[in-house]
């Protein structure tokens, strides 16, 4: 998985895509145990996953 979503985030424009795949995975986790906690059904990780790539890709 790691591996997978390294490449994306090499291709996305990451000018450290092993640093920045880390927080991106920190997040889906943190997400995913927030929602697991308390239920949202109009949850939508989709922004907060994009806004957090679009920083990662802009930091360089």
């Amino acid at each position: 998985m790691r591996g997978w979503s390294t490449e994306w985030m090499r291709a996305a424009g990451s000018a450290d895509p092993e640093r920045d795949v880390r927080y991106l995975a920190n997040q889906v986790e943190a997400l995913t145990l927030h929602q697991l906690a308390y239920p949202d059904p109009d949850f939508d990780p989709g922004p907060s996953l994009a806004a957090l790539v679009a920083a990662l890709v802009r930091r360089g």
